[in-house]
């Protein structure tokens, strides 16, 4: 496995040279991770991938395993400096993912403060039909495509259809569309800089994330311990993607 350190610059680039064969841009936290351990989720070798490391546990596994040092990606704020680059170079968007009122939240949200964005198409993600929004992704051409499908479940619609889509970039977006449009708080800067968002997650959402914590989170750590030797950690490389 190979985890890429990436930022907005490296996104830039890939968008950029990703017209004619679409990128599948992964945010690699410790679930989708251990899925990927797991085999729950199978690579394609045929789809350009990148897998970037996200969430506090992932980086410190990163720094204690591996040696490497970097500044911590987080995939909401990855996302944030994709929405801005898009909006600064008038790039096209198509957002799939989530239900009709969320997406009706992130449209408003994109009217008001993103107005340069040009949006080829809106998909909720619990009705849909994948024949139909590979076609649209198709016609549409959009520079970028947002896939908010949730943890695991948009990782396989990925690796099964990225072949059959002819353009952009694809984004992996978990449930960044509620933050985006609905305004889920975030953990407040003070937990981020100290890498305490699972314990604002935590005391906020308990039924929902103490699996993740108390279960997926120590398996984690223990496979990456004993697998730390297959995983390849590096800096993002053009002449290796393109």
């Amino acid at each position: 496995m190979k985890l890429t350190l990436i930022d907005i610059s490296s996104i830039g680039t890939i968008i950029e040279k990703s017209k004619m064969k679409p990128v599948a841009v992964f945010y690699g936290d410790f679930n989708i991770l251990n899925s990927f351990f797991e085999k729950t989720i199978s690579f394609n070798k045929e789809v350009r991938t990148v897998i970037y490391p996200d969430s506090s546990l992932v980086f410190l596994m990163v720094k204690l395993f591996k040696g490497i040092f970097s500044k911590r990606i987080v995939s909401t704020d990855l996302i944030y400096d994709t929405l801005n680059y898009a909006n600064n170079n008038r790039l096209k968007m198509y957002f799939f993912g989530d239900n009709l009122e969320t997406l009706e939240a992130v449209k408003r949200k994109l009217e008001k403060d993103y107005q340069q964005i040009i949006v080829t198409g809106f998909q909720n993600g619990y009705d849909y039909e994948t024949n139909k929004v590979v076609n649209e992704i198709n016609i549409s051409k959009p520079d970028i495509v947002l896939i908010g499908l949730g943890a695991i479940r948009q990782e396989k619609w990925l690796f099964e259809n990225a072949e059959r889509i002819n353009c952009g970039t694809l984004i992996t977006a978990g449930g960044f569309f509620r933050y985006f449009g609905n305004g889920k708080f975030r953990a407040p800067k003070i937990f981020r800089i100290f890498y305490l968002e699972w314990l604002f997650k935590l005391a906020l959402e308990f039924k929902r994330v103490a699996e993740r914590y108390f279960y997926i989170a120590p398996k984690f750590v223990l496979r990456f311990i004993k697998m730390r030797n297959e995983i390849d950690i590096g800096k993002f490389d053009e002449n290796s993607l393109f």
